[in-house]
């Protein structure tokens, strides 16, 4: 069983979570990005869940655009990386880059590029790119832009440790490990989600460490709740926070994992810090970006207990400090971490954050 991690915030979880579900799997069929007969073991991942409890405050619209991107994320992940013909061939995945690159760049007009006109994950990443452009400011699509092609550099980099079999250094590993999770592209839609935007407050230097903070979280709590599932796989290089500490400090299995979910808590003690700082004195769309980070970081782990996708038994909860699950801490009773979510139909994203 996967220790316990600590996520003190509350769950919450979007009421429009299966109609959004059922139309994005509409919209991966149509964009032949999914064959009609797999749409039923994709609606068992929860894909559409996991949007939902990661924008618990967005309207219907724009739950819909995150739900569809999330759903081509996770064609990306399993077309372009890990054990695909891509996952260990750095040319091959720039190539396949190269037209999702120039949607990114333009979109407008990226679906003249050559290759973008005969490969689905390009025509459908022009839609998705068009969409959020017809929303977002100019300056908040391009901090998405700039977090998806992180993203992009990290599956390169990733590719390139697998064809020459190199196990990455912890620091090399955990700073492109924030990339490779896509947090920072999905940060950038917290104010795009809750219509405040945070103007150039979202370069500020405290901002941008609770930033990485938050991509660290995210990413370290993934590893930890799919390393049995990294271990079963076949490639030779395993990018996981518990594989490379195995690796470099000589750690037993269980050791590196307990040691992932140590720095993990840390980590977590260094954003709760950070944002009581951030949150005094807040405008209104500051208080509603570091609610959109609890969010992202709780959704993730309460949909990650419950979808197949990591084939792990769910761990036991620590206590939540504003609502969420817990048993008694002191005497080592804990509940079994089944979130226990919200769900109202008009969310103020700034609610929460007291507390």
């Amino acid at each position: 069983m996967p220790p316990v991690l600590n996520y003190p915030f509350p769950s919450r979880v979007h009421p429009d979570a299966d109609l959004a579900e059922e139309r994005m799997v509409d919209w991966l069929v149509r964009r032949q990005l999914l064959p009609p007969a797999a749409a039923d073991a994709f609606h068992t991942a929860r894909f559409g869940e996991f949007a939902a409890r990661e924008y618990p405050y967005a309207d219907s619209e724009f739950l819909q655009f995150v739900t569809d991107l999330y759903g081509w994320l996770f064609v990306v992940d399993d077309q372009l990386c890990d054990e695909s013909a891509s996952g260990a061939d750095p040319a091959g995945l720039a190539r396949r880059l190269t037209p999702l690159t120039a949607v990114l760049d333009d979109p407008a007009t990226a679906l003249h590029h050559p290759s973008a006109r005969t490969d689905p994950l390009a025509a459908a990443f022009g839609d998705l790119c068009g969409r959020l452009t017809a929303r977002a400011t100019p300056t908040q699509y391009a901090r998405f832009a700039a977090g998806v092609r992180g993203y992009f550099h990290a599956l390169l980099w990733e590719a390139g440790n697998r064809a020459s079999r190199t196990v990455p250094t912890v620091h090399d590993y955990v700073t492109m490990r924030a990339h490779t999770s896509g947090s920072f592209g999905a940060q950038a839609l917290i104010d795009v989600a809750t219509g405040l935007p945070l103007g150039d407050a979202f370069d500020h230097p405290d901002v941008r460490r609770i930033a990485r903070i938050t991509a660290n979280l995210n990413s370290w709590s993934n590893d930890v709740l799919s390393h049995a599932r990294e271990r079963s796989a076949t490639h030779a290089v395993v990018h996981s926070l518990p594989g490379v500490l195995a690796h470099h400090l000589a750690l037993t299995p269980e050791q590196a994992i307990a040691e992932a979910a140590r720095r993990h808590d840390e980590e977590m003690e260094r954003y709760l810090e950070l944002e009581a700082t951030l949150a005094r004195d807040a405008t209104p769309a500051m208080a509603a970006f570091l609610e959109g980070l609890r969010c992202l970081m709780q959704g993730f782990y309460d949909w990650a207990l419950r979808t197949p996708r990591y084939a792990t038994t769910p761990p036991e909860s620590t206590p939540g400090a504003d609502g969420g699950q817990g048993g008694d801490a002191e005497s080592g009773t804990r509940a079994s971490q089944q979130p226990q979510e919200t769900s109202p139909s008009t969310v103020d994203p700034t609610a929460r954050l007291a507390g």
